[in-house]
């Protein structure tokens, strides 16, 4: 079973839309017509909330419309975040990990920049709890010296998410 299932990226925003929910909430009139709510928590005190939380749900942004009634709504972008992470005023390297970063946050093994394309591409090889292990090679190697009783491990395959644990005799030190 994948990390995937119990991590799953749409679920976190679930999460995150209902405490927003939550928070916002103006409540319902004595005879329990719905009431129209302003969006406080993402627009009523930066716009900057707005379009983080429109990023967190996979959106290159958002921004504070003003409503008729003087109030107003967080309005996300149509266009997809993997068109915005490789690009900008960031460097290639803080670029790749951020891509890497975005793509594993979506249950993805990895993701690299397209420097044509100028986007993120991610792998089509999803996470799994066994890549848990491959956190960092730290991880992987005390799981195989307590675990598998092995000298050392480390992170290996396409994507390095693979621990492979060896022996002395392995890593030529015999």
């Amino acid at each position: 079973m994948g990390i995937n299932k119990f991590l799953s990226f749409n679920n976190s925003l679930l999460v995150i839309f209902f405490i927003l929910l939550s928070i916002s909430r103006e409540g319902l009139s004595t005879n329990l017509k719905r009431v129209k709510r302003n969006d406080l928590v993402r627009c009523g005190l930066t716009e900057s909330v707005c379009k983080w939380t429109c990023r967190l749900g996979g959106h290159s942004g958002g921004f504070c419309s003003p409503d008729a009634d003087g109030g107003s709504s967080c309005i996300c972008s149509e266009e997809d975040l993997e068109k915005y992470v490789c690009g900008g005023d960031v460097g290639p390297e803080i670029a790749g990990y951020s891509c890497a970063g975005f793509c594993q946050a979506k249950g993805r093994q990895s993701g690299n920049c397209d420097l044509i394309k100028n986007e993120c591409a991610c792998t089509k090889e999803y996470l799994q709890l066994s890549h848990i292990k491959c956190i960092n090679d730290e991880v992987c190697s005390v799981f195989c010296q307590y675990k598998e009783r092995k000298a050392n491990g480390r992170c290996e395959g396409p994507n390095k998410w693979d621990c492979k644990c060896y022996s002395m005799k392995e890593l030529n030190l015999l």
